[in-house]
């Protein structure tokens, strides 16, 4: 069974906090992150770049330059 997070941000230390925890309490069997990005700075392709390097995580970015809010995200 494939599991999808889909994680509406706008920050990358946010981000950062939650994908390290989901990290170190669960298997990364068949787990993908999708991360929609709306407003957020551009140091959050630089760490979305390194997830899947350092650690061959499967993410998914969808980049939106103005913040859209949570809802709509």
């Amino acid at each position: 069974m494939r599991i999808s997070i889909v994680i509406p941000t706008m920050t990358t230390k946010l981000l950062k906090k939650l994908v390290d925890s989901i990290i170190q309490y669960t298997s990364m069997d068949d787990l993908e992150f999708v991360i929609v990005a709306n407003g957020a700075e551009e140091e959050l392709k630089q760490y979305i770049i390194n997830l899947k390097v350092q650690y061959n995580i499967n993410v998914n970015l969808i980049w939106f330059d103005k913040p859209l809010g949570p809802v709509k995200a």
